[in-house]
């Protein structure tokens, strides 16, 4: 009688699904970090070490510029839904979006508010916290 093996390692198993799954996780939180940068942290204040993104300066355009700046944030949340974050992550980070929004609308204080709550950074790192404590990456 033959014995029948079961191959753990090797093409096609699942540790090599689970090892390109944290490959697209790990290459997707690259993205969302560059994109939270651009966002949030791409320029620093000279003299200080304030830094800020294009969404304050995105917000200078009243309403719009908030709307688009948030719907720019939403693909972080996006993103958090598609690797699987639980709702309870996704409702806490499209808080973050929405306080966002809706100061950020607030003409003056909404920007500088936008300078310093920093939404999609909140928000990259609450999927990475996330991501890690589950050992997703």
């Amino acid at each position: 009688m033959e014995e029948t093996r079961l191959e753990i390692e090797g093409p096609g198993t699942w540790s090599e699904e689970r090892d390109e799954m944290r490959r697209q996780r790990v290459a997707a939180l690259a993205r969302l970090d560059t994109m939270a940068r651009a966002l949030d942290a791409q320029w620093r204040i000279p003299g200080t070490s304030i830094k800020f993104g294009m969404d304050p300066l995105i917000s200078l355009v009243p309403i719009a510029g908030d709307l688009v700046a948030g719907a720019m944030a939403t693909y972080v949340v996006h993103q958090a839904a598609r690797h699987g974050a639980p709702r309870r992550l996704i409702l806490q980070m499209m808080m973050n979006v929405g306080l966002d929004v809706v100061v950020g609308a607030v003409p003056v204080a909404g920007t500088v508010f936008d300078v310093f709550f920093k939404a999609s950074k909140r928000n990259v790192r609450l999927l990475r916290d996330h991501l890690e404590d589950r050992g997703d990456i």
